[in-house]
């Protein structure tokens, strides 16, 4: 009998590597040691990922895809991309993405430059980086909703009522809907000229 060589080489002994410790980092040294400790239940939701339902048992939610929920968590991430529509109660929100729905963030909500947040928002503390957008119902958590007024600033600096704010608000959210937004606009503008 011959003996039959391989074809393929023969891979090379394997021995073990020192890998040097790295040093611990400190409190000031990573973003991530602000946030409460992520080492609990974590769901990503990975880009192209459409999720929707209630979210439950978890503790850090990182949202890249489209989610579609209500939930109770300790932490909220949406990335740049990232999608979450409805409702969420949590201790801190990092929002790079878009959130629309109601948000209570007890602890601190942070909007990034590409964030943006709509709908009835609720806050400990409150960051939004230049570029970020945050609209609609926004108060600190505890304070009763009787200390917040809309107040409306016309062209002119003198502040309505919020009785004529409302009712400012709800005409040109009706214009809007009828597409007839540019025409108000434009007849109000006449209506300056001529005055």
């Amino acid at each position: 009998m011959s003996s039959k060589r391989s074809d393929y080489p023969q891979p090379a002994p394997r021995r073990p590597i020192d890998i040097p410790a790295t040093p611990a980092r400190g409190p000031s040294d990573s973003h991530e040691a602000k946030e409460p400790s992520a080492t609990g239940a974590k769901l990503i939701v990975g880009r192209r990922i459409q999720l929707r339902g209630e979210i439950a048992a978890c503790d850090v939610l990182v949202v890249e895809g489209e989610v579609e929920a209500s939930m109770a968590s300790r932490v909220i991430d949406i990335t740049e991309g990232g999608v979450f529509k409805g409702t969420a109660e949590v201790e801190s929100a990092e929002i790079r993405g878009f959130f629309d729905g109601n948000l209570t963030a007890s602890r601190v909500l942070r909007v990034y430059a590409t964030g943006k947040v709509m709908g009835r928002v609720r806050y400990g503390a409150l960051e939004v980086a230049t570029g970020g957008e945050l609209a609609g119902d926004i108060g600190v958590c505890g304070q009763p909703e009787a200390e917040r007024k809309p107040i409306k600033v016309d062209t002119e600096g003198k502040s309505a009522t919020p009785e004529e704010a409302s009712t400012a608000a709800e005409v040109a959210t009706e214009q809007v809907a009828s597409g007839r937004l540019g025409d108000a606009v434009g007849r109000a503008g006449a209506g300056r000229a001529k005055a």
